[in-house]
């Protein structure tokens, strides 16, 4: 073993001889690396589902709140298009009835207008009806592929991040695994 090398790992100027069994050194080895995995793929999940979570929360409020609003809207003018057009249909029917030759022209007229009004909201009921539901699927749909590529991309970013922390920046006091396991990467490493 080098005397450079034994300076430099372990901070001290005299040469120490360590006797290492091989056998332990590999449990050893096994068992902090199986930690530090388990450690990352713990923080990666945490962080994960934190930032997946926040955003399904914001984006059902989000979807939900003006799905519910348009609707509400869609109904009240449907509701109070239907009293408008049958109460002027009973209306004018009354004054058809009883002047029939005066109130000719301006019943077909305003007959008219009110199915023209009558067909041009249900096209402009179904166009947003349609709309929505086109939305609601597209929403869906962006949500699962914003899903797949989140996981994709940031557990496994979060799953190195973390691996790499604690891997090798821990600090390296005695009392500490990341201690432990540099001697293990200097008896690996040196021999």
């Amino acid at each position: 073993m080098d005397v450079d090398e034994v300076d430099f790992c372990l901070g001290v100027d005299e040469v120490v001889e360590v006797e290492v069994d091989k056998d332990v050194v590999e449990d050893l080895e096994v068992d902090y690396v199986l930690s530090f995995l388990l450690c990352s793929v713990f923080f990666s999940f945490l962080v994960f589902f934190f930032f997946f979570f926040f955003f399904f929360f914001f984006f059902f409020f989000f979807f939900f709140f003006f799905f519910f609003f348009f609707f509400f809207f869609f109904f009240f003018f449907f509701f109070f298009f239907f009293f408008f057009f049958f109460f002027f249909f009973f209306f004018f029917f009354f004054f058809f009835f009883f002047f029939f030759f005066f109130f000719f022209f301006f019943f077909f007229f305003f007959f008219f207008f009110f199915f023209f009004f009558f067909f041009f909201f249900f096209f402009f009921f179904f166009f947003f009806f349609f709309f929505f539901f086109f939305f609601f699927f597209f929403f869906f749909f962006f949500f699962f592929f914003f899903f797949f590529f989140f996981f994709f991309f940031f557990f496994f970013f979060f799953f190195f991040f973390f691996f790499f922390f604690f891997f090798f920046f821990l600090p390296l006091d005695d009392d500490t695994i990341a201690s432990s396991f540099s001697s293990i990467l200097f008896c690996r490493f040196s021999s």
